[in-house]
């Protein structure tokens, strides 16, 4: 029998929003000097109550027991994010978020996060790559890409080749007027909405006119 008592309560069921804190368990210690309250991920409470009823599981005192209750929390957000990257690729910045939303701690993030990064499971640049070439067939500008990459705690300056290796030799404006021939625009002002199409995907205002500007100007000569 565990040397020390302790409990788990876990939440009531209910989906979180996206983007917002997921609910807790809370594990209580009784002590001499009263009860200690902690909260915990949903799926460190979970594994933790399926303890009660293991005869192995027998914490001598609070700080046995705390210490369990790490190594539980290091192997869920391990687990959690095996699950994340086994669907898709993640940057490490975005994994940490998750993980705050589920409850963990940073230092246990910390260390789940570079455990992974150094076995080569996370890895920004990797990621970095592979999102700058699908957001430039997406017909994304540079500035949306530096922006999104920064978000996701990824700077451009710091992927090799960005961005001459990755442009294929087309300036700004060439790409611009790309994505711009295929965009329809009626209206009163087609320039200025063909133009907003484009600064909403990243490019400056300038290019972005120019571009549009152009376009008009090819459809009026061949109608």
């Amino acid at each position: 029998m565990s040397l020390v008592s302790w409990d788990v309560t876990l939440p009531r069921r209910g989906a979180a929003a996206p983007g917002r804190a997921k609910p807790r368990a809370i594990l209580t210690i009784q002590t001499d000097e009263g009860d200690e309250e902690r909260t915990l991920p949903l799926a460190v409470g979970k594994a933790l109550l399926a303890k009660q009823d293991d005869p192995s599981f027998d914490p001598a005192s609070c700080a046995e027991l705390l210490h369990a209750v790490r190594q539980i929390q290091l192997n869920r957000a391990h687990e959690r994010v095996v699950g994340l990257v086994d669907k898709r690729d993640y940057a490490r910045e975005e994994l940490c978020k998750k993980l705050l939303l589920d409850g963990y701690s940073h230092s246990v993030i910390d260390e789940v996060l570079t455990r992974a990064c150094d076995a080569g499971l996370v890895d920004d640049m990797r990621y970095a790559r592979v999102y700058i070439r699908s957001k430039l067939a997406q017909g994304w500008g540079s500035a949306r890409i530096v922006r999104e990459l920064s978000i996701r705690g990824i700077s451009a300056d710091d992927v090799e080749g960005w961005p001459e290796d990755f442009l294929d030799g087309q300036t700004e404006f060439d790409r611009a007027l790309e994505v711009a021939r295929t965009k329809r625009a009626t209206g009163k002002d087609p320039v200025a909405k063909i133009a907003r199409f484009l600064c909403g995907r990243g490019f400056s205002q300038s290019v972005a006119f120019s571009a549009a500007k152009q376009v008009i100007e090819e459809r009026m000569e061949e109608d």
